[in-house]
Parts: structure tokens; sequence; C-alpha cells
């Protein structure tokens, strides 16, 4: 009995396979963020941001998987986070500068 058990467990780890890339990023194409962030907690898994938008002043906030590779201390309050809808890069502005960070999946960027 525990060796068919074992055997039906292996089968199922088995035949899941791999996500494809193309797959998984037709996930990410329809987010779409613009928000001037009041509060960040981001983390090597994910991005969480608390703000509003900026042109009509509406709260909001954004969880997401990190897949842009930022850094936990990148987003600070006052930036602007823009992600475009049907794009995969995610743009940090700052008061001087702008940041952009390709979508990357499995190491390797993705446009």
């Amino acid at each position: 009995m525990k060796a068919l058990f074992y055997i039906l467990v292996l089968l199922f780890f088995y035949s899941c396979g791999e996500a494809d890339c193309n797959q998984v990023k037709k996930a990410y194409y329809p987010d779409e963020y613009y928000i001037f962030v009041t509060q960040s907690k981001v983390d090597i898994t994910w991005i969480k941001l608390e703000g509003y938008v900026p042109e009509t002043s509406k709260r909001t906030s954004v969880m997401v998987h990190n897949n842009w590779g930022i850094g936990e201390d990148e987003i600070d309050y006052g930036d602007v986070i823009l992600k475009r809808k049907g794009a995969l890069p995610l743009t940090i502005h700052k008061k001087d500068t702008i940041i952009t960070h390709d979508w990357y999946y499995r190491g390797k960027p993705y446009q």
C-alpha cells in the first residue's frame, strides 16, 4: 500500500511540467500600476505598495510577485511606480532619476 502511495506521489510531481514563459508573462500583460508610493515593502518574492493615483488622488494598493528583481530599499516614499498595460517593464520615477526594470523569468529578462 505504501509503495502504491509513493508511486502515485511521484507520478503527480513528474506530471507537473514547468510553466512556459509565454504563458506566465500573459498574466502580467493586463496589469497596470500608476501609484504615488506612501508605503512600500519589497522583498525577494513580493512587492507590496500603498499609495494613491496621482491623477485622481484615489487610494490604491498593489501586491505582486517581484519578477523585476527590485531591491528591498529601492522604492521610497514619494516615488511613482508605473507599469503600463500590455507591457512587462516596470518603471520607478524618483525625484531626479527614472529606473526601468525588465521583467525576469528563470533568470532571463523578457520584453
